[in-house]
């Protein structure tokens, strides 16, 4: 899995999504 950006997001989507994040993705999706 891959290493959340930091600062994490609110809410810590990385952990509760269940799904890794790329660079560049936000928990609301893609930027």
């Amino acid at each position: 899995m891959k290493q959340p950006p930091t600062p994490s997001p609110p809410g810590n989507c990385w952990i509760t999504c269940g799904k890794p994040k790329n660079i560049g993705e936000t928990p609301f999706g893609r930027i």
